[in-house]
């Protein structure tokens, strides 16, 4: 499943335009901190935000891209370099206040200052490399080079074709389910790749947890992978149901039809319903929490939350009867 950061839509010129309002914020912020002692600085040059250049040349963006002819090609382009160089001029201004931040080391605040500077100029001087590259100079980007958000940096691409959605921003989670509709584990991917090299760590999580192999692995073609079939059967699993993702051959067809199989691949979809309930119930469509430890509280709680629900009524159901 996908958790979504709580993100607008990344384009490279509202990155620009986040950086710079961010950054006029820290001077802003330092000026005050540092009173008097920045009359020295030049409180004009030194401090001056540029929110209104910015605001003004994104609306200019904005009118130029519902325009497709050449014509607009190159006054697209044109803008961007005018938002690539105020936003430069801004860090230019960070990285000088940054310095005079250094030796206030006795002052609380300007600690403070001093880390959200040292966080955000680099973030945002990426946001000006990546903006250079894709739009200036023509050139494809990897997505894993790519800085989608100041705030929430650690979200990803993920490309999933569903319809009307193709691709979702965010990051990508595992999850191992046992029967009764109990979470036993989750995992926060790292990379947004294919799934099938965590196979053997859900199924060594499960031994431990549990004492032994499961009687049924069941999983989706994402996590198919021949090595893991072996590694399964080693480990004492005698229903392994995880169908080929590529275009099976006529003993593998056979394989897959079998009557325990098709029954495994029915109870696996069940973890689809899964998905649907933590989205919808517990809140793991959006984190709303910050960062990447946010991430992992907010899932974490979230799982948590539906674990303890789900026991709850298997008691109840239990008593009942």
């Amino acid at each position: 499943m996908v958790v979504e950061t709580n993100i607008h839509h990344p384009t490279d010129s509202a990155l620009l335009s986040d950086g710079v309002r961010v950054l006029s914020r820290l001077l802003r912020r330092t000026k005050k901190v540092l009173g008097e002692r920045s009359g020295s600085m030049g409180k004009k040059k030194a401090f001056r935000t540029r929110n209104r250049s910015v605001r003004r040349v994104s609306q200019q963006l904005h009118r130029i891209a519902q325009r497709k002819s050449q014509k607009a090609k190159e006054e697209l382009k044109e803008a961007y370099r005018k938002l690539i160089t105020i936003t430069q001029a801004s860090c230019t201004q960070a990285r000088g206040v940054l310095k005079v931040l250094e030796g206030e080391t006795d002052d609380p605040g300007a600690g403070r200052l001093l880390e959200g500077f040292e966080h955000f100029v680099p973030l945002v001087e990426q946001g000006i490399a990546q903006a250079t590259r894709r739009v200036l100079r023509d050139e494809q980007v990897p997505a894993q080079q790519k800085i989608l958000s100041l705030f929430e940096e650690h979200t990803q691409i993920i490309s999933r074709q569903k319809p009307g959605k193709p691709r979702e921003f965010g990051r990508k989670v595992l999850l191992d389910e046992v029967d009764g509709g109990i979470v036993s584990r989750y995992e926060i991917l790292e990379e947004v790749g294919r799934e099938h090299p965590h196979l053997p760590t859900s199924l060594e999580a499960h031994q431990e947890h549990f004492g032994g192999a499961p009687q049924l692995l069941a999983a989706d073609r994402g996590l198919y992978w021949a090595e893991n079939e072996r590694f399964a059967q080693e480990a004492g699993v005698k229903h392994i149901v995880v169908p080929k993702s590529a275009k099976p051959s006529e003993k593998r067809k056979r394989h897959e039809k079998q009557r325990w199989f098709r029954r495994g691949f029915r109870f696996r979809a069940g973890i689809e319903g899964r998905i649907s309930v933590l989205n919808r119930a517990f809140g793991l469509d959006l984190c709303l929490n910050h960062g990447e430890e946010g991430m992992q509280r907010w899932v974490g709680w979230g799982i948590l939350a539906h674990d303890l629900r789900q026991i709850a009524r298997t008691q109840a159901s239990h008593q009942a009867a």
